[in-house]
């Protein structure tokens, strides 16, 4: 678990609950701000689904991350 720790370095600073909304939040505008940019490209034939594939990434890493952050504020991580 610790090795899939390191690859969310904003995990660690989720202490109190001011942090833990703040760290949610970030995550929500990366998430929002990649899909936006998708939106924007999408129409692009041949650069449309490259950058489709990369926003499904990084929605992926910005959901986990939030549930990660979560589950160590719970402490049911370590």
């Amino acid at each position: 678990m610790k090795t899939l720790l390191k690859f969310f370095p904003l995990n660690d600073r989720a202490k109190d609950i001011f942090y833990l909304v703040a760290v949610i939040l970030v995550y929500a505008a990366l998430g929002w701000a990649a899909g936006f940019i998708g939106m924007l490209t999408g129409w692009v034939p041949l650069l449309g689904w490259l950058i489709n594939l990369i926003v499904w990434v990084i929605r992926l890493y910005c959901g986990l991350g939030i549930i990660l952050v979560i589950l160590q504020y719970a402490k049911i991580i370590r």
